[in-house]
C-alpha cells in the first residue's frame, strides 16, 4: 500500500512499534513527529495522507493538534485518526468538532489503529 503516514506521538519508543507494524501491512512510508507543533510542520512538508495523533502530549495536546491539521489550507491530509491510552478520555463530538475521522485506543498489536487505518481509506 503506497500511503504516506505520519505518527504524532511524544513516545519515539511506542513509534518505533507502530511503525514496524505498519510496515508489515504494507504501509512502507511512515514517518515520526515528537510533537504537535512539530507535526503541523511535517505535514507541510511531507504531505502525509493519514495522520496519526497521539491525545496526550506535552505542548500541544491531540484535540488541539488535529484542529490546526483541519485548518490547514492546502492539505494533503485525507484521514486524521486520534490514539489515546483510555479510550474512555475521547469525547466523540469534541473529537469530530476538531476534525477526527476515527479513534482508536493504543495498542501494541496495532489492530484497532489498522482497522481505523483501513476505515478513513476506504
Amino acid at each position: 500500500m503506497h500511503k504516506k503516514l505520519l505518527v504524532i506521538d511524544d513516545d519515539a519508543q511506542y513509534f518505533r512499534i507502530v511503525e514496524a507494524r505498519l510496515k508489515k501491512a504494507g504501509f512502507n512510508e511512515v514517518v515520526l513527529a515528537l510533537s504537535g507543533k512539530e507535526g503541523i510542520i511535517c505535514i507541510k512538508e511531507y504531505k502525509p495522507e493519514i495522520v496519526i495523533v497521539d491525545t496526550q502530549m506535552p505542548e500541544m495536546d491531540g484535540f488541539e493538534t488535529c484542529k490546526q491539521i483541519k485548518e490547514l489550507e492546502s492539505s494533503s491530509v485525507r484521514g486524521v485518526i486520534l490514539i489515546t491510552g483510555e479510550i474512555e478520555t475521547i469525547d466523540p463530538s469534541r473529537a469530530r468538532e476538531v476534525g477526527v475521522d476515527e479513534y482508536c485506543v493504543k495498542s501494541l498489536d496495532c489492530e484497532s489503529l489498522l482497522k481505523a487505518i483501513k476505515r478513513v481509506i476506504s
